[in-house]
């Protein structure tokens, strides 16, 4: 291999080593962001206001999977015409099985439902806040 190929294909490594080096950790921060404090004032100025529906929750029982702890109508989303949204509180499992609280919106189309029902399509993002006062928002 010449000098010249040597010399670029260190170069690119070098640059690639770097390049990786900037990224901040994942725990909250903005990945894109120049610094992990950028990144984590660039989360906090396009956090969404904790409404009352999403603090922790009076009953401190167990409960089986899917179990709805509360549910309110959703009407913060600005949403096509004819959908309607409901913000859900119910009960899940941790990967080890313990007991623990997940939140969703269910969107409904209008109209009368097909005779095997709708077709459900359900997408997580992953959890998006980690606040220690309140739920996971997911």
């Amino acid at each position: 291999m010449s000098l010249r190929k040597t010399s670029a294909l260190v170069a690119i490594a070098l640059w690639a080593v770097a390049a990786l080096a900037q990224q901040p950790t994942t725990f909250g921060a903005n990945l894109f962001a120049p610094s992990l404090h950028a990144g984590r004032e660039i989360d906090a100025e396009r956090a969404l206001p904790i409404t009352p529906f999403y603090r922790s929750p009076t009953p401190t029982a167990t409960a089986p999977p899917g179990t709805l702890v509360r549910a309110e109508p959703a009407t913060d989303f600005t949403l096509p015409p004819g959908v309607t949204a409901t913000r859900i509180l119910y009960h899940t499992q941790t990967a080890d099985n313990t007991d623990t609280l997940a939140s969703g919106v269910v969107l409904v189309p209008h109209g009368r439902h097909p005779k095997d029902g709708w077709p459900l399509l359900a997408w997580s993002h992953g959890t998006s806040g980690w606040p220690t006062d309140v739920l996971r928002l997911s």
